[in-house]
């Protein structure tokens, strides 16, 4: 039985001693002592609050630990609190959100537990999953206790309405909600004219590229090896499509900017009327093509 007794015992008083805060020493109660009233005449009463604690332990020279306790108890007497109380967009109570002031994070869940908070003014923000976060700006009496802040997040985060999709492969000008500015119609003159000059580039290189390679080859005997042969027609005939799709986005975009720089500008009603338009083009065996679709 005595072997036993002295382990146990001895186990016991380790954990007790280990259970215990550790206690501040002569040097850190003299530091705690000046930053306290440093922090405290400075407003920073949640910082003086920590310093107040490591100073007012028994283990602090007497007048330390007597002065420190005195104004640990004013300091939470004065220290603002807050409660925040967010609902979503129908009401309903909300904790999953988290709190921050100045960029410090205050909370990452709402308990319905009072939250500490400086006097002054503060930039609170709440972020809420699926949410637009909120800011509110609040000025924080000292002395004030339990102040209910209340907050309510909106519908949940969508795409914006009319947000094209990845790869969709067109382009698009919306006319609507707003009368028909004549900057769409020099927006569409300028993609016009550079639209043609490509063509003009693209045909009349391909034409010259054409020219030298029948230069080369006649009666269907050519003076070059055919891996070059290859190449110089693979380059006509991309230089010829790019040519034609040019084509049409110039023919296309002249159009529509002469349609509406020349249609007067309509009433806010009546541009709610006009519909989403759609330009795409397309290369074809032949050549491309183009595409207009709404109303006009």
């Amino acid at each position: 039985m005595k072997r036993l007794t002295a382990p146990i015992l001895g186990s016991a008083l380790v954990v007790l001693l280990g259970a215990r805060p550790a206690l501040a020493g002569k040097a850190a109660c003299g530091k705690a002592y000046t930053q306290a009233q440093v922090q405290r005449n400075a407003g920073k009463l949640r910082e003086a609050k920590k310093s107040l604690v490591v100073c007012a332990q028994k283990s602090c020279p007497g007048f330390i630990n007597s002065e420190c306790a005195k104004w640990l108890n004013d300091v939470e007497s004065t220290l603002p609190t807050i409660v925040v109380a967010a609902s979503d967009e129908k009401g309903n109570d909300l904790t999953d959100v988290s709190v921050s002031s100045d960029g410090q994070q205050l909370a990452a869940k709402l308990g319905g537990m009072a939250l500490e908070l400086d006097p002054g003014k503060h930039t609170l923000r709440f972020e809420h999953a699926g949410a637009e976060p909120v800011e509110k700006k609040v000025l924080i009496r000292e002395g004030q206790k339990a102040r209910v802040i209340k907050i309510q997040f909106g519908s949940t985060k969508k795409p914006a309405a009319g947000q094209p999709k990845p790869g969709s492969g067109s382009a698009s000008v919306d006319t609507s909600g707003g009368g028909f500015s004549k900057t769409i119609a020099y927006v569409l003159g300028g993609v016009g004219i550079v639209g043609l000059g490509s063509f003009a580039y693209f045909g009349l290189t391909g034409s010259s590229q054409k020219s030298d390679l029948l230069n080369h080859c006649k009666d269907n005997v050519c003076d070059l090896p055919q891996d070059q042969i290859d190449s110089k027609r693979s380059s006509v005939k991309t230089k010829f499509l790019i040519a034609d799709v040019s084509l049409g986005v110039g023919i296309v975009s002249l159009g529509l900017a002469t349609y509406f720089f020349l249609k007067p500008d309509h009433s806010s009603e009546a541009a709610k009327d006009s519909a989403r338009l759609r330009f795409d083009v397309a290369p074809t065996q032949g050549g491309s093509y183009a595409t207009v679709s709404g109303q006009f």
